[in-house]
């Protein structure tokens, strides 16, 4: 968060009018405030600027209250709804400098998960794909060995696809995304 509040914007959040505000900074502040206790009272609150904590994905998040219930939402969400237009309908959010905590309207940017996973990929911000390919992945029945093996039988001749599905206990066409290197093109 930056300390400078000089060139800071509070905004109303949306659907919470009245009762709480988001700034530029992702900040997030509740209103002073009236309300009736149950004995009949009426009482005064002052605002003031709700902490946040990190959730288990690394993100900023503040719970704000409806009147009846706490929801936890999630700063660069405020931010981009409150900050930055949505005119193509976009349902993701992309931290531009991939920098999760970085919760101003400035590094943020509304996105398609497919944009915000390409994003995130050639940044190297996601390495999900490490461990989900070859050998990582749990559906895998070849090690790299293997397909190196699987390509050298075939580029003999000596091997059909079928005598090569047979032998490594795949299908046909798992052999043919091997060799056509569809699949297993990490594997050099």
């Amino acid at each position: 968060m930056n300390s400078n509040t000089e060139n800071e914007v509070w905004k109303d959040v949306l659907g919470y009018e009245g009762r709480y505000k988001i700034s530029s900074f992702g900040r997030v502040r509740s209103l002073d405030r009236e309300f009736l206790r149950s004995d009949g009272v009426i009482t005064s609150i002052k605002g003031k600027t709700r902490k946040t904590h990190i959730n288990d994905d690394g993100y900023l998040v503040v719970g704000l209250r409806d009147g009846k219930r706490e929801i936890k939402w999630k700063i660069h969400r405020l931010v981009v709804i409150n900050f930055i237009p949505n005119s193509e309908n976009k349902e993701t959010v992309n931290h531009i400098d991939g920098n999760k905590q970085n919760n101003t309207p400035n590094n943020l940017e509304w996105a398609t998960r497919l944009e915000n996973s390409r994003h995130a990929w050639k940044t190297g911000l996601s390495k999900i794909y490490d461990h989900q390919r070859g050998e990582g992945s749990h559906h895998s029945k070849l090690s790299e060995e293997r397909v190196r093996e699987l390509r050298e039988s075939y580029s003999t001749g000596d091997y059909s696809l079928i005598d090569l599905a047979k032998k490594y206990l795949v299908c046909k066409s798992t052999v043919a995304r091997i060799i056509k290197r569809e699949s297993w093109k990490h594997v050099i």
